[in-house]
């Protein structure tokens, strides 16, 4: 099956200006310094492993690594300080979900 050009994939190189600019916006009105996606895909595996003690080969797997040596990169160890604030976080309840 054929693709059109407007129909192209995220990834992509004509649609990585329209991410970076999507969530530039998104960050201005969050009132936070820009990001991109790829901090999401290296965060969220380092939440799991540092406070939920998901294995690293769990880790591999969602992430879709071949290698377990990838997934390692991916595993930067988050501060101390911002570890006790997510643990903080995940115990208060946010009012609108009440």
């Amino acid at each position: 099956m054929k693709v059109e050009r407007d129909q192209a994939n995220v990834n992509s190189k004509d649609a990585t200006p329209i991410a970076r600019r999507f969530m530039k916006g998104l960050c201005k009105r969050a009132g936070v310094k820009p990001f991109g996606f790829k901090a999401f895909r290296k965060f969220g595996p380092s939440v799991l492993n540092d406070i939920h003690r998901v294995s690293i080969k769990k880790l591999q797997r969602l992430l879709r690594h071949q290698s377990q040596t990838t997934t390692g990169i991916y595993l930067k160890k988050i501060a101390d300080d911002l570890a006790v604030g997510l643990r903080l976080l995940e115990k208060r309840t946010h009012p609108r979900m009440l």
